[in-house]
Parts: C-alpha cells; structure tokens; sequence
C-alpha cells in the first residue's frame, strides 16, 4: 500500500511524483536517518528496536525499511561483525551457509543458504566495507548488494554510530524486491507491497538483533531481567517524532528479552478526526484495514462490544478469526476472541497533528505464532523473527488503516460531486 510523498506543510495526502521507469531495488536509494532524527528516537531505543518506514518514492514504488537498536558494545566491535559473512553461520538464526566466492580490496561476494521451515533459500550477495571512519562520531558503513536467488534483489546497508566507548547505535536500511525471486517468495510478495514490506521488516529484525546480542555476548554484556507488565498506553513525544511521521511510519518495541512488552505504531491518519475515527471504530472498516484485500463482517452486538469475524486470504499464511470492538473514550479496542492472534490485545486512538489532520497511535501485544502451522514453523524459537513480524504486521496495520481513509474520503467527495451535479441538472430542468 503505497503512501504518496509529503511537503513541508504536510496536506493530507499528496501524490508521488510520476515514475516512468521503476529504479531496480538494488540501485534505489537507500536514505539514513538524519542525527536530529536518531536523537528524537533515542529514549525508545533504550527499550527495544525501532523501525522505521518511508513513503514510495519517485525512483520506486518499494519503501525503504530502517531499522534501528542501541548495542552495548563498541562501534568497531558491532562493525567488524557485520564486516565478517564468514562468522554470520555462528549468530545468524537459520543461515546455514556462508560460502565466499571471491575477495578483492574491501569487497567480498559470497553465497549464502537459509533453511526456514520447510523451505531451503539459497542467494548471492556482494559486500563493500567502507574504510573505518575519520571523523569522530562518523559511522562504519557497510554496502551489501542482493545480486539475485530466492530473496530477489536488493540492498541493504549498516550504519554504525559510536554511542560512547562502550556502545554504539546501529542502523539497517533494507530495501529487498521479492517480485523476481522463487516461486514461494513471490507467492507471498503477490499479496502485494505491503507484504513486501512485512517480509523486509521481518528480516531486518532477525539480521539486526542476531549482530547485537552476538557483539553483546562477547562484550559481556548482559540485559536486565525485567517482568512483563499490563499492556498501557505509552508515553510517546509526538512533537519530537514530527518530523519523521511526515515522512513515514514508525514502530517502536519495548522488549524483555525475546518476550514482547508492547508494540507501539504511530502514523499519519490521513484526514481529520472524525473521518480517522469513523474507520477506526468501525468494526468492519476496521477488520478490512490490516491489509488490502482482508474481509470482516459483524457477527454480534452486546454491553462488551461488537463482536466480528476476519480474514486474510494471502498466499500460503492466510488467516483468520474472531475480534472483540469496543470504545473507552477516545480509545478503541480490539481484543482477540478466536482463531489467529485470540490472545492479542489492540488499542488505538488519535492525536491532532500541527496541520489538518490527525496521527494515529497504537499500543498492541499479540504473538504472531498464535495463527498458522506455516507461520509457526516459520518462526519456531526465533524470538527475533517474532518480533520483526510483530513489527511488519503493526506497520501493515497502520498503512492500511490510511489507505481506507483515503479510499471513504474519495467515496465521499465522489458523492458529493454527483449530487452537486444532481442537483444542477433538476435546476436546469425547472426553468
């Protein structure tokens, strides 16, 4: 679900400048965070992975996926980890294989397999080191190119900011094209660019969070243990994230461990208020909203809510179940009742943006293993695959969630241009 390229003041939904030939992924821009923005990210890094995701662009219609986490290691440790494809088999969930197929100065093309399930996915990468940096608190950079096989082509690119002596923030931008890889990729990429884009968040989590508790586990670093808690609104500065919700979504994690606190999903709603909230609170708006093309219809009304049923036919993980609806104040809440996701928790709500329209936050818990025996072997007991699909699937959500403001804002001015004309014609026909 593409999102159109946004000015300065911000209206509510501008189109992306025409593209007469799509840039390949593996040549489109890839941007960087800037350091105003890593700063304004940097209290809810603390607490777990940030993820954060463009609008569609002029060069391609794929948005770049950027995902960020506080290491407590040196720069030059998480770096030369990431520097090393050889010693990825030692950390890296599920990669089986690291085979190299040449060196030459500061670059190195290896192939890779990765057993997922029941599926064997083999791929050709070539990686660039950049020289260390000069400047003080300029980052190590690492240029990694997708050059073909199961994954499709692509790029990705680490960044490594000193955060201190003894820890660093890393930062991985991903833009991976599944269109042109095997069979069962481009079945799950079919459902569109918003499983696409599930799929990047999903693997840069795992690529991510694998390096950082590696170069923790040899720094000796070890994270307090901490007990979930109940599942309660955040405190989140939305005037400090400003300006990086104009130019995309977010979703931040507050982790314990491999265990999910909450995940928190902030974007631009796409109109004002009362439009927002129709579809938000709409059980049936609302069921239709995690991605293009799912299907709800209420199946019961009573003091705990509205009760419905929901689906989604993608190819190979389509799923499906039962959801409670109900309001609390300007809170909407979705509980699961049965099927995929029965024990996730949902709570959205909406705050006024400096320009004429509103931001939608979410704060959800939800185990994506709870759906099908595909996902579940998937995932297996790789936390960090499960959280970057509870990440991948927050941002679906809030994606599409605008894409069905736009799609009634669009019904309504529609109407209301036919009754205009409506009414001219019976003006016409009276004199």
């Amino acid at each position: 679900i593409g999102v159109a390229a946004l000015t300065a003041h911000a209206p509510i939904a501008a189109a992306a400048p025409p593209r007469d030939t799509e840039t390949s992924a593996a040549e489109a821009r890839l941007p960087s965070l800037s350091d105003a923005d890593r700063a304004a990210l940097a209290p809810y890094l603390e607490r777990g992975p940030v993820t954060w995701v463009g609008f569609s662009s002029a060069q391609t219609e794929l948005p770049p996926v950027i995902v960020l986490t506080r290491v407590h290691a040196p720069a030059a440790r998480v770096a030369a980890l990431i520097a090393d494809p050889r010693g990825y088999p030692r950390f890296m969930p599920a990669l089986d294989r690291v085979d190299i197929k040449g060196e030459h100065a500061r670059t190195i093309a290896y192939d890779w397999s990765w057993t997922v399930a029941i599926f064997a996915l083999h791929g050709r990468n070539r990686m660039t080191v950049s020289p260390p940096p000069s400047v003080p608190g300029a980052p190590f950079r690492v240029d990694v190119v997708s050059t073909g096989g199961d994954l499709g082509e692509g790029r990705l690119v680490w960044r490594v900011f000193p955060d201190g002596p003894d820890a660093a923030v890393v930062e991985l931008a991903m833009r991976i094209d599944m269109r042109d890889a095997n069979y069962i990729a481009r079945a799950l990429a079919s459902g569109g660019t918003s499983v696409n884009r599930t799929i990047n968040v999903a693997l840069a989590h795992v690529m991510l969070l694998a390096t950082q508790t590696e170069a923790e586990r040899q720094s000796g670093y070890r994270a307090p243990s901490l007990p979930l808690g109940p599942l309660e609104r955040p405190h989140v500065d939305l005037d400090a994230l400003r300006e990086l919700v104009r130019r995309g979504d977010l979703v931040m994690l507050d982790t314990r461990g491999e265990y999910l606190q909450s995940a928190v999903v902030i974007g631009r709603g796409g109109a004002t208020a009362p439009m927002v909230r129709r579809v938000l609170a709409d059980p049936e708006e609302f069921g239709r909203s995690f991605v293009h093309g799912s299907r709800a219809h209420v199946i019961g009304r009573d003091a705990r809510g509205v009760t419905f049923s929901w689906s989604i036919p993608l190819p190979l993980v389509g799923v499906g179940g039962v959801m409670r609806l109900q309001t609390q104040g300007t809170e909407v809440r979705v509980d699961g009742v049965s099927g995929s996701f029965k024990d996730g928790r949902w709570r959205f709500d909406t705050v006024q943006l400096p320009w004429s329209e509103v931001a939608v936050i979410g704060w959800a818990r939800f185990d994506p293993t709870d759906s099908t025996a595909l996902v579940k072997r998937m995932v297996g007991s790789n936390g960090y695959f499960r959280q970057g699909l509870v990440a991948g699937v927050e941002m679906m959500t809030i994606r599409s969630l605008r894409a069905r403001v736009w799609e009634l804002r669009r019904t309504e001015r529609e109407r209301a241009a036919a009754a205009v004309k409506s009414s001219a014609r019976d003006t016409a026909s009276a004199q």
